[in-house]
């Protein structure tokens, strides 16, 4: 009997149609009968097989009772093993290249039913998709928070290789709906940025010096903060006034000042609220080798947003360690590299805080990098003049009559240890 052949047309899986028009011979197909680059049929039942074998499990059984408390029926959780095949491949669950693999699935396997043997896959019973939990991503996350507190947080090679694989490809990441991309250009966007004014000494000399003492510090005493080291001066800022103020956390009697800031220039961003959401222009397949790798390295970027914006308490900065090296990989690294990022307000509901990197505020006289010619320089010289300038006029005087806290309570029996609050996401399966 001749082998089967399976053709890349007879199926709707964009890996499988790559995989087959480049490794496959031009012949007849056992399904469509038409003569088109193939690959033998086997070959696509084993690799159905490896990828249920490593994500595709029996689904739960459970218990359903009635309205008297009794046990009625036992359930299983998940679907029909034909209703994922027919996913993975991309095709009905009545097509017949479907029913002939689930034929196969069983036939290739060696099993006697009458020495006891069971067949690998059941044919009325129901399947689910194994939860991809993003392990490995998690851990190299922890290992280079590690080296940035105790390590060798200058010329890691092992923290430039993490950022570069965690931030590959990002540029082509958009939401849902297709209608932001997570690197934004920002141009007309108004943007406020505050400062405590608790002395009448320092309302004045903001008053005096609006653009000087409400922008960016100067590098000389310009504090650690959660993109910046210290001595290297970032912008911090919110789209509204509310949200910049809140930002300071000042106390009721507290003052504050806002000004408006308009850009002199377009400037490009990486939106980490987007990113919550956000999906690769290209689908992942399950046929791949690295699809584990790449879903949880993907499942791991929806959850990075919440893990820079974790509160720093005080005294504790060196835990901004990670967040500063990944803004300088950003700054400096990526490709183009970036202005800033935006993420969400952790003191304002829906607010939306834009922190600029230092390059972005700060006037450069001199290149940052070393360039082999005077065209070099030109094309990449960074601007001599901030992309954010204030506008006149803007300030408000804020007075703070009333803090709003939320808590989460815990209640507590005397005498009792606390229980460790950081656990893992991912443990459970």
């Amino acid at each position: 009997m001749d082998e089967e052949l399976i053709c890349h047309k007879c199926l709707n899986e964009a890996y499988l149609i790559d995989l087959i028009r480049r490794t496959g011979v031009a012949a007849e197909c056992s399904f469509c009968l038409k003569r088109r680059k193939a690959i033998p049929f086997e070959s696509l039942v084993g690799m159905v097989d490896d990828v249920l074998q490593k994500y595709c499990h029996p689904g739960a059984i459970y218990d359903q009772y009635d309205d008297n408390g009794k046990r009625s029926e036992t359930q299983q959780a998940g679907d029909p093993l034909i209703l994922h095949v027919a996913e993975l491949l991309g095709l009905d669950e009545d097509d017949l290249v479907v029913e002939r693999i689930l034929e196969d699935l069983n036939e290739s396997c060696d099993y006697d039913i009458m020495q006891g043997g069971e067949a690998k896959y059941s044919d009325d019973g129901n399947y689910e998709w194994r939860v991809i939990r993003p392990r490995e991503a998690e851990a190299r996350w922890l290992k280079f928070q590690a080296e940035m507190k105790h390590g060798n947080r200058f010329f890691s090679r092992h923290s430039k290789d993490f950022l570069d694989w965690l931030f590959r490809g990002i540029s082509s990441f958009k939401t849902p709906d297709g209608s932001m991309p997570v690197i934004r250009e920002l141009v007309d966007d108004e943007v406020f940025r505050a400062r405590r004014c608790d002395p009448a000494s320092e309302y004045d000399s903001i008053i005096n010096e609006p653009a000087a003492q409400l922008g960016p510090p100067p590098k000389e005493v310009a504090g650690a903060g959660r993109m910046n080291p210290k001595g290297l001066a970032a912008f911090y800022g919110a789209f509204d006034r509310k949200t910049c103020v809140a930002e300071l956390r000042p106390p009721v009697g507290g003052r504050v000042v806002s000004g408006k800031f308009k850009f002199t220039r377009p400037v490009h961003v990486l939106d980490f609220i987007a990113l919550d959401e956000a999906y690769e222009a290209r689908p992942l397949s399950t046929f791949e080798a690295a699809y584990e790798e790449q879903m949880g390295r993907r499942i791991f970027l929806k959850t990075l947003h919440a893990k820079i914006t974790v509160p720093v308490l005080p005294n504790q900065e060196h835990e901004y360690l990670a967040t500063q090296v990944m803004a300088e990989y950003l700054a400096t690294q990526f490709n183009p590299p970036l202005d800033g990022v935006l993420f969400a307000s952790a003191q304002v509901r829906k607010g939306t805080n834009l922190t600029l990197f230092n390059h972005a505020v700060v006037a450069s006289l001199e290149p940052t990098t070393a360039f082999a010619n005077l065209d070099d320089i030109l094309r990449n010289c960074p601007s001599q003049t901030p992309a954010v300038e204030y506008v006149p006029d803007t300030l408000v005087r804020h007075k703070v009559c009333r803090v709003r806290f939320i808590t989460d309570d815990l209640t507590r029996d005397d005498g009792q240890p606390e229980l460790d609050e950081h656990y893992d996401d991912w443990d459970e399966y």
